[in-house]
């Protein structure tokens, strides 16, 4: 299994020459198209599906945005990485993402993607009706994930 020269090597390379979307349809499309390949490859050895695809992806470009490689424009278009934590902000959650380990979508149309897109959207709503103004999503996510509960 080699998520890295498979699926995130290209990945890189966008990011680090600036190609990656700057549409933020087109980027949803380029982060879930990655989890959906990954999905393929982790589900290959029995070792996750959409939901840990998912997590990989964001925790990838989060890890690229904070050590100064991913940059506005395009951090304004960066998706939170899924996971409990984070769900655990939402009133209601879809139930195939109450587990998000277990979450398997398979194809670009399942209902996980949909709901997928829909909790990210939900992210982007917060974002920007938060009493403090984040430059970012991900920038919100960095300070949800480090408060103290």
């Amino acid at each position: 299994m080699d998520i890295w020269t498979k699926h995130l090597c290209s990945l890189h390379a966008s990011a680090v020459t600036g190609t990656l979307p700057a549409i933020q349809g087109d980027f949803d499309d380029l982060i879930v198209n990655t989890a959906l390949k990954i999905e393929s490859t982790l589900k290959a050895i029995g070792k996750g599906g959409f939901g840990v695809a998912q997590k990989i992806v964001n925790l990838f470009l989060k890890d690229l945005w904070a050590f100064g490689i991913i940059r506005t424009p395009f951090e304004t278009l960066l998706h939170a990485p899924i996971d409990r934590g984070l769900l655990g902000r939402f009133k209601t959650v879809p139930p195939m993402w109450v587990a998000w380990t277990k979450a398997v979508a398979g194809k670009p149309r399942s209902k996980t993607v949909k709901h997928y897109r829909s909790l990210q959207d939900q992210l982007r709503v917060l974002w920007s009706t938060s009493p403090i103004k984040f430059p970012s999503v991900i920038q919100m996510d960095q300070f949800l994930w480090h408060q103290i509960p």
